[in-house]
C-alpha cells in the first residue's frame, strides 16, 4: 500500500516483475520495462507509468476514493494486460492512454473512462469487443474493449483526443466534456 507520493526508477534496460497494490497517493514509475503478473490494484489518486508495460496481468482502477483513481500510460503497453475500469460513485475511475497506436492491451470498461490522448475521430464502430475509430473513412485506432456492465457507452471527441465512457456520465477527463461521436454497435 502507498501513502503519499512515490517515485520509482527502472534502470534502463532492466524489467521490474510487479503484483503491486497502490491504494492511496501519488506513484510515478519510469525507466525500463514493468512486467505485471496476477492482479495488481492502481487505485492511486494518480499513478504515472512511464515505461515499456508487459507481462499476463489484470490492472483494476477502482474510483472508490473521493477523488477517484486515475491511471496515466505513457509508454508501449502488451497485448497480454487487461485494464479493468470501474467506479463506485464516490469517484472515478480514469486511464489515458498517452500513445494509443503503442496500446495493445484489454480494457474492461464498467464505468468510468478511457481517455485516447491525441487522436481525432469522426465516428466509432463497436463489433463485438473491438471498438474501432475512425477520422472520415480512415481508421485511426482500434482497441478490445468490452462493457461487462453495458452501462450507456459513450464517445466524445475534445481538445485532448477522444474520450469513451461508461456508466455515472459526466467524468473529469482530461480534456473535459467533449462533443459527441457517434457510435454504431453492432452484437
Amino acid at each position: 500500500m502507498l501513502l503519499g507520493t512515490a517515485n520509482v526508477t527502472v534502470a534502463p534496460g532492466s524489467v521490474l516483475t510487479l503484483n503491486a497494490q497502490v491504494n492511496a497517493g501519488y506513484l510515478n514509475v519510469s525507466g525500463g520495462t514493468l512486467s505485471f503478473i496476477g492482479t495488481s490494484s492502481c487505485d492511486a489518486y494518480k499513478t504515472v507509468l512511464s515505461d515499456r508495460l508487459t507481462g499476463n496481468g489484470t490492472l483494476d482502477l477502482y474510483g472508490g476514493n473521493a477523488t477517484g483513481a486515475f491511471l496515466e500510460v505513457n509508454g508501449p503497453v502488451g497485448s497480454g494486460l487487461t485494464f479493468n475500469i470501474s467506479s463506485n460513485g464516490a469517484g472515478d475511475a480514469g486511464l489515458q492512454i498517452d500513445h494509443p497506436g503503442k496500446f495493445h492491451g484489454d480494457i474492461q470498461l464498467q464505468s468510468g473512462f478511457a481517455a485516447f490522448i491525441g487522436l481525432q475521430a469522426t465516428s466509432a464502430d463497436l463489433t463485438g469487443d473491438i471498438l474501432a475509430l475512425f477520422n472520415g473513412a480512415q481508421l485511426v485506432d482500434s482497441v478490445r474493449l468490452t462493457n461487462p456492465g453495458g452501462s450507456g457507452l459513450q464517445v466524445q471527441q475534445n481538445s485532448d483526443g477522444v474520450m469513451v465512457s461508461a456508466g455515472l456520465g459526466d467524468y473529469d477527463q482530461p480534456g473535459g466534456i467533449g462533443t459527441p461521436v457517434p457510435l454504431t454497435v453492432h452484437t
